[in-house]
Protein backbone atom coordinates (compact mmCIF):
# COMPACT_ATOMS: atom_id res chain seq x y z
CA UNK A 1 0.00 0.00 0.00
CA UNK A 2 1.14 3.36 -0.95
CA UNK A 3 1.35 5.39 2.35
CA UNK A 4 0.49 9.27 2.18
CA UNK A 5 2.81 11.95 3.16
CA UNK A 6 1.74 14.53 5.14
CA UNK A 7 2.48 17.78 6.90
CA UNK A 8 1.42 18.35 10.58
CA UNK A 9 0.11 20.99 12.56
CA UNK A 10 2.44 20.29 15.73
CA UNK A 11 6.07 21.25 16.66
CA UNK A 12 8.48 19.65 15.03
CA UNK A 13 9.86 17.47 17.66
CA UNK A 14 6.51 15.61 17.42
CA UNK A 15 5.57 12.85 14.66
CA UNK A 16 2.12 12.00 14.05
CA UNK A 17 1.88 8.43 12.80
CA UNK A 18 -1.49 8.86 11.58
CA UNK A 19 -4.33 10.69 9.66
CA UNK A 20 -5.19 11.94 6.24
CA UNK A 21 -6.93 14.90 5.98
CA UNK A 22 -7.93 17.64 3.59
CA UNK A 23 -6.12 20.93 3.70
CA UNK A 24 -7.18 23.54 6.03
CA UNK A 25 -5.68 26.87 6.62
CA UNK A 26 -3.19 27.92 9.07
CA UNK A 27 0.87 27.98 9.57
CA UNK A 28 1.83 24.23 9.81
CA UNK A 29 5.16 23.63 11.35
CA UNK A 30 7.45 20.69 9.54
CA UNK A 31 6.52 17.33 10.45
CA UNK A 32 6.66 13.73 8.43
CA UNK A 33 3.06 11.61 8.86
CA UNK A 34 3.00 7.98 7.93
CA UNK A 35 1.15 4.39 8.99
CA UNK A 36 -2.66 5.22 9.74
CA UNK A 37 -4.93 7.10 12.14
CA UNK A 38 -7.94 5.55 12.49
CA UNK A 39 -11.09 7.72 13.67
CA UNK A 40 -14.37 6.15 13.20
CA UNK A 41 -17.98 7.82 14.32
CA UNK A 42 -21.66 7.99 14.12
CA UNK A 43 -23.54 6.26 12.55
CA UNK A 44 -25.96 8.07 10.05
CA UNK A 45 -28.47 7.51 7.03
CA UNK A 46 -26.95 7.67 3.88
CA UNK A 47 -29.45 9.54 2.00
CA UNK A 48 -32.93 9.77 2.82
CA UNK A 49 -33.42 11.52 6.32
CA UNK A 50 -33.75 9.39 9.19
CA UNK A 51 -35.88 8.38 11.66
CA UNK A 52 -36.24 9.05 15.60
CA UNK A 53 -33.29 8.33 17.72
CA UNK A 54 -34.59 7.36 21.22
CA UNK A 55 -31.38 6.72 22.63
CA UNK A 56 -27.90 6.77 21.67
CA UNK A 57 -25.43 5.08 24.08
CA UNK A 58 -21.56 5.62 23.07
CA UNK A 59 -19.52 3.14 25.51
CA UNK A 60 -15.33 3.41 24.75
CA UNK A 61 -12.86 1.45 26.47
CA UNK A 62 -9.40 2.48 26.43
CA UNK A 63 -6.43 0.62 26.55
CA UNK A 64 -4.40 -0.01 29.96
CA UNK A 65 -1.08 1.91 29.92
CA UNK A 66 1.57 0.07 27.96
CA UNK A 67 4.74 1.55 26.10
CA UNK A 68 3.28 -0.33 23.23
CA UNK A 69 3.29 2.00 19.73
CA UNK A 70 -0.10 -0.17 18.76
CA UNK A 71 -2.76 0.63 21.37
CA UNK A 72 -6.73 -0.50 20.98
CA UNK A 73 -9.89 0.58 21.95
CA UNK A 74 -13.10 -1.11 22.18
CA UNK A 75 -15.94 0.99 21.44
CA UNK A 76 -19.61 -0.23 21.53
CA UNK A 77 -22.62 1.86 20.37
CA UNK A 78 -26.29 1.41 21.10
CA UNK A 79 -29.12 3.14 19.63
CA UNK A 80 -32.76 2.82 20.43
CA UNK A 81 -34.69 3.96 16.94
CA UNK A 82 -38.70 4.13 16.48
CA UNK A 83 -39.55 5.22 13.07
CA UNK A 84 -42.87 7.64 14.15
CA UNK A 85 -44.37 8.75 10.66
CA UNK A 86 -44.08 5.74 8.45
CA UNK A 87 -47.36 3.99 6.96
CA UNK A 88 -45.31 0.57 6.13
CA UNK A 89 -41.88 -1.43 7.06
CA UNK A 90 -38.84 0.72 5.15
CA UNK A 91 -34.97 -0.29 4.40
CA UNK A 92 -33.24 2.53 5.99
CA UNK A 93 -29.29 2.58 4.47
CA UNK A 94 -26.87 3.66 7.02
CA UNK A 95 -22.92 4.40 7.71
CA UNK A 96 -20.54 5.24 9.45
CA UNK A 97 -17.51 6.88 8.11
CA UNK A 98 -13.49 5.78 9.02
CA UNK A 99 -9.99 5.88 8.07
CA UNK A 100 -7.76 3.51 8.01
CA UNK A 101 -9.52 1.80 5.16
CA UNK A 102 -6.75 0.06 2.57
CA UNK A 103 -7.55 1.00 -1.24
CA UNK A 104 -7.32 -1.84 -3.24
CA UNK A 105 -4.34 -2.24 -4.96
CA UNK A 106 -3.68 -3.30 -8.64
CA UNK A 107 -3.55 -6.87 -7.39
CA UNK A 108 -6.55 -7.20 -5.28
CA UNK A 109 -8.37 -5.46 -2.28
CA UNK A 110 -6.49 -5.07 0.81
CA UNK A 111 -8.21 -5.88 3.86
CA UNK A 112 -8.88 -3.59 6.66
CA UNK A 113 -7.38 -5.44 9.76
CA UNK A 114 -4.70 -2.98 9.69
CA UNK A 115 -7.55 -0.32 10.85
CA UNK A 116 -10.23 -2.38 12.84
CA UNK A 117 -8.79 -4.95 14.47
CA UNK A 118 -11.55 -7.25 14.86
CA UNK A 119 -14.67 -8.09 12.20
CA UNK A 120 -17.23 -5.51 13.01
CA UNK A 121 -20.48 -7.10 14.29
CA UNK A 122 -23.65 -5.22 13.95
CA UNK A 123 -26.84 -6.64 15.52
CA UNK A 124 -30.55 -5.36 15.30
CA UNK A 125 -32.57 -6.69 17.57
CA UNK A 126 -30.04 -9.14 18.63
CA UNK A 127 -29.61 -10.63 14.96
CA UNK A 128 -26.83 -10.08 13.29
CA UNK A 129 -26.36 -7.68 9.86
CA UNK A 130 -24.05 -7.94 7.08
CA UNK A 131 -22.15 -4.72 6.44
CA UNK A 132 -20.27 -3.51 3.16
CA UNK A 133 -16.76 -1.80 3.52
CA UNK A 134 -16.75 1.25 0.78
CA UNK A 135 -13.06 2.48 -0.02
CA UNK A 136 -12.37 5.48 -1.62
CA UNK A 137 -12.75 3.81 -4.62
CA UNK A 138 -15.83 3.05 -3.94
CA UNK A 139 -17.09 6.42 -3.07
CA UNK A 140 -15.44 7.72 -6.08
CA UNK A 141 -17.08 5.34 -8.44
CA UNK A 142 -20.38 6.94 -9.32
CA UNK A 143 -18.73 10.64 -10.12
CA UNK A 144 -16.15 8.95 -12.30
CA UNK A 145 -18.79 7.24 -14.56
CA UNK A 146 -20.77 10.84 -14.57
CA UNK A 147 -17.46 12.09 -16.02
CA UNK A 148 -16.76 9.70 -18.34
CA UNK A 149 -20.49 9.94 -19.65
CA UNK A 150 -19.47 13.54 -19.87
CA UNK A 151 -16.15 12.40 -22.27
CA UNK A 152 -18.57 9.91 -24.20
CA UNK A 153 -20.59 12.73 -25.36
CA UNK A 154 -17.18 15.26 -26.40
CA UNK A 155 -16.09 12.48 -28.16
CA UNK A 156 -18.85 12.50 -30.44
CA UNK A 157 -17.63 15.08 -32.50
CA UNK A 158 -13.83 13.45 -32.71
CA UNK A 159 -14.73 10.06 -34.52
CA UNK A 160 -11.11 9.33 -35.18
CA UNK A 161 -10.15 9.69 -31.32
CA UNK A 162 -13.46 8.12 -29.67
CA UNK A 163 -12.62 5.01 -32.34
CA UNK A 164 -9.13 5.18 -30.52
CA UNK A 165 -10.48 5.31 -27.31
CA UNK A 166 -12.87 2.69 -27.37
CA UNK A 167 -10.19 0.46 -28.94
CA UNK A 168 -8.37 1.39 -25.93
CA UNK A 169 -11.07 0.76 -23.17
CA UNK A 170 -11.20 -3.01 -24.98
CA UNK A 171 -7.66 -3.45 -24.20
CA UNK A 172 -7.44 -2.19 -21.17
CA UNK A 173 -10.26 -4.73 -19.85
CA UNK A 174 -8.14 -7.96 -21.17
CA UNK A 175 -6.56 -10.31 -18.75
CA UNK A 176 -3.49 -9.72 -18.64
CA UNK A 177 -3.97 -5.59 -19.97
CA UNK A 178 -1.43 -4.73 -22.41
CA UNK A 179 0.20 -1.53 -23.00
CA UNK A 180 -3.17 0.24 -24.44
CA UNK A 181 -2.53 3.98 -22.72
CA UNK A 182 1.37 4.16 -23.83
CA UNK A 183 -0.91 3.22 -27.71
CA UNK A 184 -3.33 5.80 -27.39
CA UNK A 185 -0.74 8.83 -26.23
CA UNK A 186 1.54 7.82 -28.90
CA UNK A 187 -1.61 8.00 -31.78
CA UNK A 188 -2.63 11.72 -30.10
CA UNK A 189 1.01 12.81 -30.51
CA UNK A 190 1.29 11.21 -33.89
CA UNK A 191 -1.63 13.16 -35.08
CA UNK A 192 -0.78 16.58 -33.18
CA UNK A 193 -4.00 16.19 -30.73
CA UNK A 194 -1.49 17.26 -27.81
CA UNK A 195 0.14 21.17 -27.64
CA UNK A 196 2.63 22.07 -25.26
CA UNK A 197 1.38 22.41 -21.52
CA UNK A 198 -1.50 19.61 -22.20
CA UNK A 199 -1.31 16.61 -19.61
CA UNK A 200 1.40 13.90 -19.88
CA UNK A 201 0.13 12.06 -22.90
CA UNK A 202 -0.20 8.44 -21.25
CA UNK A 203 -2.10 9.84 -17.86
CA UNK A 204 -4.33 11.47 -20.40
CA UNK A 205 -5.23 8.48 -22.49
CA UNK A 206 -5.75 6.83 -18.72
CA UNK A 207 -8.35 9.85 -17.83
CA UNK A 208 -10.23 9.48 -21.25
CA UNK A 209 -10.07 5.37 -21.11
CA UNK A 210 -11.58 5.78 -17.01
CA UNK A 211 -8.86 3.15 -16.14
CA UNK A 212 -5.63 3.59 -14.61
CA UNK A 213 -2.27 2.46 -16.52
CA UNK A 214 -0.51 -0.83 -16.19
CA UNK A 215 1.31 -1.40 -12.62
CA UNK A 216 0.06 1.94 -11.12
CA UNK A 217 -1.63 2.99 -8.39
CA UNK A 218 -2.87 6.74 -8.19
CA UNK A 219 -6.04 9.04 -8.83
CA UNK A 220 -8.44 7.90 -11.19
CA UNK A 221 -10.80 10.39 -10.10
CA UNK A 222 -7.88 13.29 -11.04
CA UNK A 223 -6.98 11.81 -14.37
CA UNK A 224 -10.39 11.94 -15.45
CA UNK A 225 -11.32 15.24 -14.61
CA UNK A 226 -8.10 15.68 -16.12
CA UNK A 227 -8.96 13.96 -19.77
CA UNK A 228 -12.45 15.96 -19.13
CA UNK A 229 -11.15 19.68 -18.67
CA UNK A 230 -8.69 18.70 -21.98
CA UNK A 231 -11.87 18.01 -23.93
CA UNK A 232 -14.01 20.90 -22.21
CA UNK A 233 -11.68 23.71 -21.26
CA UNK A 234 -14.76 25.97 -19.34
CA UNK A 235 -15.17 22.57 -16.80
CA UNK A 236 -14.17 23.37 -13.66
CA UNK A 237 -12.63 20.59 -12.10
CA UNK A 238 -13.44 19.42 -7.83
CA UNK A 239 -11.11 18.13 -5.16
CA UNK A 240 -13.08 14.51 -5.40
CA UNK A 241 -11.76 14.03 -1.85
CA UNK A 242 -12.50 17.28 0.00
CA UNK A 243 -16.19 16.77 -1.40
CA UNK A 244 -16.38 13.34 0.30
CA UNK A 245 -15.27 14.14 3.26
CA UNK A 246 -17.12 17.05 3.52
CA UNK A 247 -20.10 15.01 3.40
CA UNK A 248 -19.53 12.30 5.67
CA UNK A 249 -18.16 14.98 8.65
CA UNK A 250 -14.76 13.85 8.21
CA UNK A 251 -12.33 16.09 10.18
CA UNK A 252 -10.10 13.64 11.87
CA UNK A 253 -8.07 15.57 14.39
CA UNK A 254 -5.87 15.00 17.55
CA UNK A 255 -6.15 16.80 20.78
CA UNK A 256 -2.76 17.06 22.46
CA UNK A 257 -2.96 16.56 25.81
CA UNK A 258 -0.42 18.82 26.87
CA UNK A 259 -1.93 21.90 25.47
CA UNK A 260 -5.47 20.40 24.90
CA UNK A 261 -5.63 21.84 21.48
CA UNK A 262 -6.56 20.29 17.88
CA UNK A 263 -4.68 19.94 15.38
CA UNK A 264 -5.27 18.96 11.53
CA UNK A 265 -3.14 17.00 9.17
CA UNK A 266 -2.81 18.12 5.63
CA UNK A 267 -3.39 15.19 2.86
CA UNK A 268 -0.39 15.58 -0.12
CA UNK A 269 -0.66 12.15 -1.78
CA UNK A 270 -1.87 11.25 -5.30
CA UNK A 271 -2.68 8.06 -4.30
CA UNK A 272 -6.29 7.26 -3.03
CA UNK A 273 -6.39 8.35 0.56
CA UNK A 274 -7.51 6.01 3.19
CA UNK A 275 -10.85 7.13 3.84
CA UNK A 276 -13.90 5.00 3.54
CA UNK A 277 -17.59 4.18 5.30
CA UNK A 278 -18.63 1.26 6.44
CA UNK A 279 -22.24 0.74 5.20
CA UNK A 280 -25.10 -1.63 6.39
CA UNK A 281 -29.48 -1.58 6.50
CA UNK A 282 -31.65 -1.18 8.95
CA UNK A 283 -34.95 -2.68 9.14
CA UNK A 284 -37.73 -0.11 10.29
CA UNK A 285 -40.87 -1.55 11.11
CA UNK A 286 -44.17 1.20 11.91
CA UNK A 287 -43.61 3.06 15.29
CA UNK A 288 -41.96 -0.09 16.65
CA UNK A 289 -38.62 0.16 19.02
CA UNK A 290 -35.48 -1.16 17.50
CA UNK A 291 -32.37 -1.88 19.06
CA UNK A 292 -29.28 -1.54 16.97
CA UNK A 293 -25.95 -2.17 18.42
CA UNK A 294 -22.28 -1.70 16.53
CA UNK A 295 -19.62 -3.04 18.18
CA UNK A 296 -15.26 -3.52 16.72
CA UNK A 297 -11.92 -2.64 17.72
CA UNK A 298 -9.76 0.02 16.51
CA UNK A 299 -6.26 1.35 16.51
CA UNK A 300 -5.16 4.40 18.21
CA UNK A 301 -2.64 7.34 16.63
CA UNK A 302 0.03 8.00 18.54
CA UNK A 303 2.80 11.22 18.44
CA UNK A 304 6.71 10.56 18.80
CA UNK A 305 9.03 7.90 18.08
CA UNK A 306 8.65 6.49 20.91
CA UNK A 307 5.13 7.82 21.49
CA UNK A 308 4.58 10.18 24.10
CA UNK A 309 0.50 10.17 23.60
CA UNK A 310 -2.05 8.22 21.62
CA UNK A 311 -5.53 10.09 20.64
CA UNK A 312 -8.43 8.99 18.50
CA UNK A 313 -11.23 11.32 17.56
CA UNK A 314 -15.41 9.73 17.61
CA UNK A 315 -17.10 11.65 14.68
CA UNK A 316 -20.22 12.93 15.70
CA UNK A 317 -21.51 16.11 13.47
CA UNK A 318 -23.32 13.87 11.23
CA UNK A 319 -25.88 13.37 13.93
CA UNK A 320 -27.43 16.26 11.95
CA UNK A 321 -28.91 13.92 9.52
CA UNK A 322 -31.27 12.07 11.85
CA UNK A 323 -34.63 12.96 12.80
CA UNK A 324 -36.05 13.76 16.53
CA UNK A 325 -33.05 12.82 19.06
CA UNK A 326 -33.90 12.63 22.55
CA UNK A 327 -30.90 11.38 24.82
CA UNK A 328 -26.94 11.11 24.27
CA UNK A 329 -25.08 8.92 26.79
CA UNK A 330 -20.79 9.07 25.95
CA UNK A 331 -19.03 6.87 28.49
CA UNK A 332 -15.38 6.76 28.28
CA UNK A 333 -13.23 4.21 30.45
CA UNK A 334 -10.01 4.50 30.93
CA UNK A 335 -7.88 2.60 32.98
CA UNK A 336 -5.06 3.69 35.54
CA UNK A 337 -1.54 4.48 34.74
CA UNK A 338 -1.71 7.20 32.11
CA UNK A 339 -0.06 10.47 32.79
CA UNK A 340 -2.38 12.74 31.44
CA UNK A 341 -6.54 12.71 30.01
CA UNK A 342 -7.70 14.98 27.95
CA UNK A 343 -11.56 14.98 26.70
CA UNK A 344 -13.09 17.19 24.56
CA UNK A 345 -15.83 18.23 25.21
CA UNK A 346 -15.66 18.19 28.71
CA UNK A 347 -16.99 14.90 30.83
CA UNK A 348 -17.58 14.63 34.32
CA UNK A 349 -15.08 12.41 35.65
CA UNK A 350 -15.96 9.35 38.44
CA UNK A 351 -13.97 6.42 39.88
CA UNK A 352 -14.87 3.26 38.52
CA UNK A 353 -14.12 -0.57 39.06
CA UNK A 354 -10.01 -1.50 39.17
CA UNK A 355 -9.44 1.91 39.80
CA UNK A 356 -10.27 2.89 36.21
CA UNK A 357 -11.77 6.43 35.87
CA UNK A 358 -14.90 6.63 33.77
CA UNK A 359 -15.73 10.05 31.95
CA UNK A 360 -19.28 10.47 31.47
CA UNK A 361 -21.25 13.19 28.86
CA UNK A 362 -24.71 13.05 28.89
CA UNK A 363 -26.92 15.41 26.64
CA UNK A 364 -31.01 15.34 26.98
CA UNK A 365 -33.33 17.54 25.85
CA UNK A 366 -35.52 18.89 22.93
CA UNK A 367 -32.95 18.04 20.76
CA UNK A 368 -30.12 15.70 22.83
CA UNK A 369 -28.10 14.77 19.32
CA UNK A 370 -24.20 15.37 19.66
CA UNK A 371 -23.07 18.29 17.32
CA UNK A 372 -19.69 18.53 18.57
CA UNK A 373 -17.07 15.42 17.52
CA UNK A 374 -15.41 13.60 20.79
CA UNK A 375 -11.67 13.88 20.70
CA UNK A 376 -9.28 11.64 23.65
CA UNK A 377 -5.93 11.84 23.70
CA UNK A 378 -3.55 9.94 26.39
CA UNK A 379 -0.17 10.86 27.41
CA UNK A 380 2.56 8.51 28.05
CA UNK A 381 4.49 8.24 31.52
CA UNK A 382 8.24 8.49 31.07
CA UNK A 383 9.93 5.72 29.75
CA UNK A 384 12.13 4.41 32.23
CA UNK A 385 15.73 5.07 31.46
CA UNK A 386 18.24 1.82 31.98
CA UNK A 387 20.89 1.95 33.95
CA UNK A 388 24.30 2.31 33.15
CA UNK A 389 26.10 -0.99 33.90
Amino acid sequence: MVRARARLALPPSLLLLGCLIAPWSGALANGEASEELVNSGIIVPVDARGTHVLDQRVEITLPKHSMEWRQLAEIRVTYVLRDDYAEKARKLMVAWPTGGIAHRTRTGPMPIGHALDCPVSIKQDGKPVGYKVLDFDDLAAPYIRGWLHQIDELLKSKPQLREQVLLARRAAARKPPTGWAYALGQWMQKNHLLKPGDPDEEWLAAGLVGVLPDHEDGRLDRLVQRALKWLQPSYQRMDLYEVLVQRWGYRPLLLDPATERLHKVYYESHSPPDFGIIRFPVYLQPRKRHTLVVHYKQHLSWVDRPPSWHGMAYLMEPAKRWGIWDKTTIVIRVPPGWKKVAIRPPARRTRGAHSESVYTITIRGFDARPYEDLYISLAQQPRPRRRQP
